[in-house]
């Protein structure tokens, strides 16, 4: 979902993330500690993404054409997420290359940025299974989500 200049400037994430989606912690995502757990972020990037691809054009995840699939994740931990804490999980693509996409994400509560990944991403088509072309209309969603994505 597109973000608005006021949820940006509620969670304290900067100009250039554009596309995300507001939650609040789960107990099911947290240690018996109340803080979430170090794989809790990344599923929830996860979702964003399912969510990115359907803006851009790509859909669900589906067998019938082609799909994103991950290369390559690094991942850092740069604040604590509790239990009931509202975050904000942005995604973007920060470029597009013939059938990969570099996109980054980012997490962000109470004024600050507390979890950041970046992914490859590679168009696969599971009938053929083989690599696939991002198609052209792709391009031009991503690059009206992310104008500064080198598409």
């Amino acid at each position: 979902m597109r973000i608005s200049e006021e949820t940006r400037k509620r969670y304290g994430t900067p100009e250039g993330w554009n596309f995300g989606e507001e939650r609040v912690v789960e107990w099911r995502d947290c240690d018996m500690l109340g803080h979430a757990n170090h794989t809790a972020a990344l599923l929830w990037c996860e979702t964003v993404r399912v969510h990115y691809c359907e803006a851009i054009g790509l859909g669900t995840p589906s067998f019938d054409r082609p799909s994103t699939m991950i290369a390559q994740i690094t991942a850092r931990y740069l604040g604590q997420i509790s239990f009931a804490d509202p975050v904000l999980v942005c995604c973007r693509t920060l470029r597009i290359g013939r059938t990969s996409a570099t996109v980054q994400y980012g997490v962000w509560t109470h004024g600050k940025q507390v979890f950041e990944t970046e992914l490859v991403l590679v168009l696969f088509d599971q009938k053929s299974g083989k690599t696939a072309a991002y198609p052209d209309d792709v391009r031009k969603l991503v690059k009206e989500i992310d104008p500064a994505a080198e598409v």
